[in-house]
Parts: C-alpha cells; structure tokens; sequence
C-alpha cells in the first residue's frame, strides 16, 4: 500500500464464507465468529489503514444482530451479506424478519456491502457457454446485480431505514443508470399502487443511501459519474486481484482523472470512503 500510494483499503474475503455457514451443523456460529475473529487479526496490525467487510451470517437475527455489536465494538466498519439470500434457504431482505438487523447496523454505522458475485442459476449459463474461458458466464455478476439494487430501493427497506448504507462492489456503472431511470419511471406510473411504502422516487434514495465501486482505469465510469452523484462513487485499485492498478495506482489515477475538479477527484479517489467509514480522523 506504502508502495502504491494508497493509504487505505476496504478489504473482502476471496471466500464467501457465509455461504457455507449454515453447512456446518450445530458449529455454525463457532465457525462464523471465528472467521470474522481472523479478519479482524488480520486488520489489528492497522486498523486505521485496513477496513475489513465483516461476513455476517443470517441464519439466526438474534445472533447476526449480537454479531453486529461485536464487530462495532471490535472498530468494524463494514458487514458483507449474501446477494442472494434466498439460494441459501433465507427470505429476501424485504421480509420483516431482518427488522432487527436492519435497526442494528443503522445504530452502530456499519456499511453493509453486496460485492458482485455469481447466483445459483447463471451456472446454465456456464454449462452453455462456449468460449474457452467462459466470458459469457463471467460477464453477467456486473449485470445482475442490479436486482439486488431493486429490492433495496423497491420495497421501502431502505426508506423505513434511512441512516442504513448499502455499497455495491464493481458494478456496471452504464446498467445502473440505465436501471435507476426505470425505476423512476416505473414508481412515478404506479406508486401507491404497485410500490406501497415507497415514497419518493428509487433515485433520490440512492443518492442518499447508496454508494458504487470501480476499478481501474476505468474511465467510461469516470466520464458517467454525475449520472449517478459524484458523492455516491468510489475508486478502488483491486489489490491483490490481477486486474489491480498496483504498484501503478497513482499514476493510472493522475491520467484518469487529470481533467477533474480537484474536488471531484478528492471525493471519489478518497473523500467519499472517508466519509462513508469513519475514516475523516486517520
């Protein structure tokens, strides 16, 4: 990091660990607590500069809800949660049961974070793809994601919780935006019908609730940024991932952004993170 420039990295697990929690019996919250218990050793080094996505298990809100007020108290400053509950045998977030969970993350701060990632039912896609190294399959997280970004904003959970923060990791930016404006449309034809508990258009809320990560030299994003508010996006090197910017990521920025406002250039390469996880006094 020292190398490349970069003061401080939100870090994700390469394993999504909360998808095998509930495969591990009567252990499982042994196995959860101790998984998160590695991360957070991991960060003790440099709790100001490695900001770890805590994975929080959701078969039991009692426990997940205790979890969140370890991990607050551990310093946390962000929770990963599965994109697609219902593969593992759980209610959408919609459903009332995730009340709780919902209250505790809005009290305590913590980001929830819905990383790109592939659902049970793109592996057709898989078995039909072609290509050698399968890049029809892997186009589709980026794409997909966005119905996670539906039921967020569709159904009024995040109305009904107004301090809770969701960041979607390496999203497409253009499908978003795309996605936003349908949304809008759809909720201003048919709101009190179709969308009750929704109260203002899907976009006001996801300017306010909602952030968006990149990476790279990425500059079709950059050049989209007010489509989506400058202060709802962030940059990110994607270290230590092959597609990373590092040991370049200063450089890449500089030519990147060199036609930016300063202003703009601070929040998205680091003023927005800052803000988003605590980070304003390091």
């Amino acid at each position: 990091m020292d190398r490349d420039g970069a003061y401080a990295e939100v870090l994700y697990s390469e394993l999504s660990a909360f998808r095998q929690f509930h495969l591990a019996g009567d252990s499982w919250k042994d196995v959860a607590r101790a998984f998160n218990d590695a991360l957070g050793d991991f960060c003790s080094i440099a709790p100001h500069r490695l900001v770890a996505s805590y994975q929080l298990p959701i078969i039991d809100i009692d426990h997940a809800v205790a979890e969140v007020s370890r991990l607050a108290a551990m310093g946390a400053r962000s929770v990963q949660l599965p994109n697609y509950p219902m593969e593992l045998g759980f209610p959408p977030y919609h459903d009332p049961r995730y009340d709780p969970l919902w209250a505790a993350l809005s009290d305590t701060a913590l980001t929830i974070s819905q990383h790109l990632g592939l659902k049970n039912s793109t592996f057709d896609v898989y078995r039909a793809d072609p290509t050698p190294f399968k890049l029809i399959f892997n186009s589709l997280p980026g794409v997909l994601i966005v119905e996670n970004l539906s039921l967020w904003l569709m159904t009024g959970v995040l109305e009904r919780f107004p301090k809770l923060r969701v960041v979607f990791v390496e999203p497409s930016f253009p499908i978003f935006i795309t996605w936003l404006k349908m949304l809008d449309h759809s909720w201003s034809r048919g709101r009190e019908r179709m969308y009750p508990g929704v109260t203002k258009p899907p976009s006001e809320t996801f300017r306010q609730q909602v952030a968006l990560t990149f990476i790279g030299a990425d500059k079709d994003s950059l050049d989209q940024r007010h489509d989506l508010g400058v202060e709802n996006i962030m940059w990110s090197t994607d270290f230590p991932h092959p597609a990373s910017t590092w040991p370049n990521s200063r450089a890449v920025v500089d030519e990147m952004m060199a036609d930016l406002p300063a202003e703009e250039r601070h929040l998205i390469v680091a003023g927005n993170a800052a803000r988003l996880y605590g980070l304003e006094a390091a």
